[in-house]
């Protein structure tokens, strides 16, 4: 073999080693959109069997036995038949890449398919002899491939509106990288057959871009779940406040008469016209808005339990976000299952602060307090706590923390990773 051979089957034995990881990454991640994965395993597929065929190809270069320039003309029939199908399905993959976002003809497609069909019938009729050599050697010139190139290219210039800028490179890389990789390189070194590697570092450009669309896909899929959790997690806070305060009325009907209990009811008429909106917010909120939801809530209270319940406020820092609904359930929590469970009533204390790292809001009672190693067997689901922590880690990666002793109180708190994305 001389120099031109070794470079040759070096790049078809690299080539091969390549295309078998890439199908089998394709074959064991994730399954991206169906006819893409597909689309792209003829791809690969084809690619593979090209590379496999041109191996023994090179070794039979300038064979003088009949039966084995016979094989090599029907190893060449196959090469190019399979290099014509991955042309056709590379073009299909484009295609349907844009349907995804845009209405796209099978006009292209359908040219694409008779121009490499066209390819492969005069490929055939040149080895049975039944062309003119001009024309053989024009056919193998790949002139109707670049033509399919082309089309499948121009498809994706003409509907570069509905493909991302990555895919849109890639494209063009797809014609790029074949022109210099293939028909230059064999143009300016002969004897090299380039093409096939060539072939080998585009289908690598497009393995990148479906993984990379896949990971976008997850991503979306992932914040749609969070989204989705979300709005479940509100949809179940917001009868639970209700309920409370409407037995917050009805107690006050039975103890101090109409007077007390119209007094609540307009103020909580007042809090659900002026919060209804910002009950529902999915996003972070200021933490002075949330400060104020739970005061309208508080003052609610307040007129049920009088004297018995004592509020205070030690606010150092103010100027960053939170969740919605995280700081007013557990201020209910710490009324309902702190101070209105002990005699004498309580203080609830609410308090925020600045760390080098993060905010700090804390919640704290001198109410009954529980054991925090035991669960809470007071027949009552705490959704409220259930959903404020895990409303903390999936909006601003954050975390609730609750600390508690028997007979002396409990104080729950709220850490608020500092960052850009959640500061206000």
């Amino acid at each position: 073999m001389n120099t031109a051979q070794i470079i040759t089957l070096s790049s078809l034995v690299c080539s091969t080693i390549i295309i078998i990881l890439l199908i089998s990454g394709t074959l064991l991640g994730a399954k991206p959109h169906g006819k893409l994965h597909r689309s792209f395993l003829i791809i690969a597929g084809c690619l593979l069997l090209t590379c496999l065929l041109e191996m023994p190809m090179l070794l039979l270069i300038g064979t003088e036995d009949a039966s084995l320039a016979l094989l090599r003309s029907w190893l060449f029939f196959l090469d190019y038949t399979f290099a014509a199908v991955g042309r056709i399905a590379y073009c299909f993959y484009v295609r349907e890449l844009i349907s995804i976002n845009a209405g796209v003809s099978r006009n292209p497609l359908r040219a694409v398919f008779c121009l490499e069909t066209v390819h492969v019938l005069l490929e055939a009729a040149g080895g049975f002899g039944l062309i003119p050599l001009w024309l053989i050697s024009l056919n193998r010139d790949m002139v109707l491939p670049a033509f399919s190139i082309a089309v499948s290219t121009l498809m994706a210039i003409v509907h570069s509106n509905a493909l991302k800028k990555r895919e849109l490179v890639s494209f063009i890389l797809y014609v790029i990288i074949p022109l210099l990789g293939g028909y230059l390189t064999e143009y300016l070194f002969a004897g090299i057959w380039s093409a096939c590697f060539a072939g080998t570092v585009t289908l690598f450009l497009v393995y990148i871009n479906i993984q990379a669309e896949l990971g976008q896909r997850v991503f979306e899929q992932e914040f749609e779940l969070a989204e989705s959790r979300i709005s479940i997690m509100l949809s179940q806070i917001q009868p639970h406040f209700l309920v409370n305060t409407l037995l917050n009325i009805e107690s006050l009907c039975h103890m101090e008469g109409a007077h007390s209990a119209e007094k609540v009811a307009r103020n909580f008429s007042d809090y659900l016209s002026r919060n209804l909106q910002f009950m529902t917010e999915k996003k972070p909120i200021p933490f002075m808005k949330e400060l104020e939801h739970t005061k309208q809530y508080l003052s609610i209270a307040k007129v049920r339990f009088g004297d018995k319940l004592r509020v205070e406020f030690d606010i150092k820092e103010s100027d960053f976000t939170l969740p919605a609904l995280t700081l007013q359930p557990l201020a209910e929590n710490a009324v309902w299952h702190g101070i209105c469970n002990r005699e004498n009533g309580g203080t609830v204390t609410i308090r925020s602060e600045e760390k080098p790292d993060c905010y700090r809001v804390i919640i704290a009672d001198d109410g009954v307090g529980f054991d925090p190693k035991k669960p809470l067997n007071d027949g009552r689901r705490h959704i409220g706590i259930e959903n404020v922590r895990s409303r903390m880690e999936i909006m601003c990666g954050g975390h609730l923390h609750i600390d508690s002793t028997p007979g002396t109180g409990t104080e729950a708190v709220l850490t608020i990773p500092k960052g850009e994305k959640f500061e206000k």
